[in-house]
């Protein structure tokens, strides 16, 4: 019986806090519901500096808009900055390194048998003013499958407030 309530509660908790992020607005929080992130609520705030780690929120750009794996309505995409431009970027038997450290796999096809395209380390190094966004989930589709994408696209840094 304790369980029972301490899940109604969790849940009454969660449908609340939702409800005020929604009054709030999106300008200081989100919710991640997909695997590629930690899920739960991330507080959004401003930045002076951008590192290597970093979650950022940033315009979902268009060449991750293929095969409807972003949906229409979704405007901003979460992901971690994998590389920036010191970054040392390498691709070794179908696995993404970065500075050395097998950061994970690069997937051909998703479950479905698309192909991704095949992107050279040149199309996944950061230059100046780039960086590369990736997630630690396997099936992330993140800088892998598009490419490094302009600093200047980043709204917010993210911080996860409360993970379900």
């Amino acid at each position: 019986m304790k369980n029972k309530h301490k899940l109604f509660l969790r849940r009454v908790l969660i449908l609340g806090i939702f409800s005020g992020l929604l009054i709030l607005g999106s300008n200081f929080f989100t919710i991640n519901l997909t695997p590629s992130l930690p899920r739960g609520i991330y507080f959004m705030r401003n930045y002076k500096t951008l590192n290597k780690g970093d979650i950022v929120l940033f315009e979902v750009p268009a060449q991750a808009k293929v095969k409807n794996y972003i949906p229409r309505f979704c405007k901003a995409m979460l992901k971690e900055i994998g590389a920036l431009e010191n970054d040392k970027v390498e691709i070794k038997e179908d696995s993404l390194y970065i500075n050395g450290f097998l950061y994970g796999k690069i997937q051909k096809a998703d479950s479905e048998g698309y192909k991704f395209p095949e992107l050279t380390v040149e199309k996944l190094q950061p230059q100046k003013g780039e960086f590369l966004p990736l997630a630690p989930h396997e099936k992330s589709w993140d800088g892998r499958y598009w490419g490094t994408l302009p600093l200047n696209i980043i709204q917010k840094k993210a911080k996860l407030i409360y993970p379900f």
